[in-house]
């Protein structure tokens, strides 16, 4: 019976795998395959200690019903919140708080709106430099600072310049990735379009 959970479940995540975001704006709900407080999540949680690298940022979903139907400007979080979530488990992953509380999609979100850091449904770069991190700018290879954690942020974009995800390692033309919106734990360097970058 164990045999057949980890097949579905292999099966399921390959299956996520395919879909493709070609717009942001357009991530539904129903998309995504959210785990929490399910009957499956230790096998789950099992499959993350071959698959999901060693980093210290938690995996955030955009969707989660915590946060994902708390809006931006006109969009909510879940349809368009992918790159804050990112910036969201990047900041947390490194300590950093609000209020002395816990970084993550709905508490920065509270933060950004109340401060500036959105122009209309986007993400203003430069407003987490407030958090003690410094924009560097978006390029086309950003291995080396998904190398380094310890000094950088790295926010890949993928699915054809359409979704945002953060890079936990890379590793022989791979990037570890958590990915806010899918069940995606890596991307190939050539699936990635450009990668933005904060300085610790």
């Amino acid at each position: 019976m164990k045999v057949i959970f980890f097949i579905a479940i292999i099966a399921a995540v390959a299956l996520c795998n395919t879909d493709v975001q070609f717009e942001e704006s357009e991530l539904a709900l129903e998309s995504q395959v959210i785990f929490a407080n399910s009957s499956l999540q230790p096998y789950v949680d099992f499959l993350k200690g071959y698959f999901v690298s060693d980093s210290n940022a938690p995996l955030y979903k955009q969707c989660d019903s915590k946060w994902g139907g708390n809006y931006i400007s006109s969009k909510t979080i879940c349809q368009v919140g992918c790159l804050m979530s990112s910036v969201s488990m990047g900041l947390s992953a490194h300590g950093k708080t609000i209020g002395g509380g816990a970084i993550n999609p709905g508490t920065l979100n509270s933060w950004l709106k109340s401060n500036g850091g959105y122009q209309g449904n986007l993400l203003i770069w430069g407003a987490a430099n407030k958090f003690g991190v410094s924009y560097q700018g978006q390029f086309k290879d950003v291995s080396n600072y998904a190398n380094s954690q310890k000094s950088f942020i790295t926010i890949l974009n993928v699915h054809n310049g359409g979704h945002w995800v953060l890079a936990t390692g890379y590793s022989n033309g791979v990037y570890t990735v958590n990915d806010p919106g899918y069940q995606t734990t890596s991307y190939r360097a050539s699936e990635v379009v450009l990668g933005g970058v904060y300085k610790l």
